[in-house]
């Protein structure tokens, strides 16, 4: 166990190894995931995305990690619901499940998902009540289909 006298004692670039140890790992879990995926910082930037989300995007890593997540393509992510919903989630430890949002990407066109988001947050050393770090993740799955499938259905009932 690490007590905050041994932190103190530890070098600066031992702690910095272990964070992005760790950030590799998570980065790894990340990318097994098979829906589209986003890690954020508090400041809602985009610290890591996975391939199913590049590819249902059509975006390359450049133009997206280091990125605001409202900055993403042509700004289709910059919302009032997505950012009402987001500024709860990073102001607490919560969460938010099964918000629909259509966006429209010059990219692919539009895209109808349902978005998942949770905040974690990791604290520090035992008796250190500072946070070792904070971040949201945001899941989506794409129910364009489904949509259209609906609407389909509808249209020929009436």
């Amino acid at each position: 166990m690490i007590t905050p006298k041994k932190k103190a004692d530890m070098p600066a670039d031992f702690l910095e190894r272990v964070w992005n140890e760790s950030m590799t790992h998570v980065k790894t879990v990340v990318d097994m995931v098979s829906e589209p995926f986003l890690m954020l910082d508090m400041d809602l930037s985009v610290v890591a995305a996975n391939e199913a989300y590049y590819e249902m995007f059509k975006y390359i890593r450049k133009d997206v990690e280091g990125k605001s997540l409202y900055a993403l393509g042509s700004g289709e992510w910059d919302t009032a619901s997505l950012r009402a919903k987001l500024s709860k989630v990073s102001e607490h430890e919560g969460f938010f499940s099964g918000f629909q949002m259509t966006i429209k990407a010059k990219s692919v066109g539009s895209k109808t998902l349902i978005l998942n988001a949770r905040n974690i947050q990791t604290k520090g050393v035992p008796g250190d009540s500072g946070l070792l770090y904070s971040m949201i993740l945001l899941a989506m799955e794409d129910i364009t289909e489904m949509v259209l499938i609906a609407a389909g259905i509808r249209k020929n009932l009436l």
